[in-house]
């Protein structure tokens, strides 16, 4: 029973499969995060939108530092998924990436709940 991340009791298949789940989720992750970043660049710079935001600029800066992190994140999951299915193995740097974006969206989520 080894600890390592790449190894693992599932076929090659069954992993190709995931990259497959992964691919199909990165492009969720990334096109949602584009259609809310222009919705809300819409709601900042347009004075006829019916949607106004009412942030401060610093708040506008972390907001769009954390939709950007997720779609970063959306990024690298279309790479994984990419690098699975088409090897039919794991990339234990694509796998590192991942869990450190994943870190940097929690400590900036911890930040953005208890400054403002």
């Amino acid at each position: 029973m080894g600890n390592n991340l790449t190894t693992s009791n599932q076929s090659p298949t069954t992993i190709r499969v995931l990259g497959v789940v992964l691919i199909f989720i990165g492009v969720i992750l990334v096109g949602s995060m584009a259609a809310i970043i222009m919705w809300i660049n819409d709601a900042m710079n347009n004075p006829s939108s019916t949607t106004k935001f009412n942030g401060t600029p610093e708040q506008a800066k972390i907001t769009f530092l954390i939709l950007g992190m997720v779609t970063a994140f959306g990024f690298t999951s279309i790479a994984a998924g990419l690098w699975q299915a088409l090897t039919g193995k794991r990339n234990k740097k694509v796998i590192f990436v991942m869990l450190g974006l994943w870190v940097v969206l929690m400590i900036l989520a911890w930040v953005v709940k208890y400054s403002f």
